[in-house]
């Protein structure tokens, strides 16, 4: 075939259909979002005690499905904390485990691939049920049943 790979090159496809910019900045319905503001300095305590009322909020709400006959979830729901940098990252991390005694994974680029690996498949198995992650490294992953 003489010219074939011109013909493909000149086959004319039709155009990408338009992209909705005003869409891509929406949040789901089903998706809720709370913003705090607060000075920077008080942040971290802040994170904590959100946490905290997340996992208390689970308990209570355990707790009274149990009351009502119900069949309980034996334990809280998903959660990803997201970080702009790694540094804060691996602060919130020690202060989560070693002052609040919470079980937690981590995920960013610092880390080798084989524990990245590992602690999204924990995370995904709901060995560990809150990921702190730097945005970076979140991109492009998915993970079903993420609660909060």
């Amino acid at each position: 075939e003489e010219g074939g790979e011109n013909n493909v090159a000149r086959t004319k496809r039709p155009p990408p259909p338009p992209i909705d910019m005003a869409n891509l900045t929406k949040v789901p319905s089903h998706i809720s979002q709370i913003v705090h503001v607060c000075a920077h300095h008080k942040k971290p305590r802040k994170l904590v005690t959100t946490l905290q009322k997340i996992r208390r909020d689970e308990e209570q709400e355990r707790q009274q499905q149990q009351d009502e006959g119900k069949r309980r979830r034996q334990q809280g729901g998903l959660l990803i904390v997201f970080f702009k940098t790694i540094k804060v990252l691996k602060y919130m991390s020690k202060l989560l485990t070693t002052q609040e005694g919470m079980k937690l994974t981590e995920l960013h680029s610092h880390m080798p691939q084989t524990q990245r690996e590992s602690s999204l498949k924990d995370f995904r198995a709901s060995k560990v049920i809150t990921l702190l992650a730097t945005d970076i490294a979140a991109r492009g992953i998915h993970i079903a049943n993420v609660r909060y």
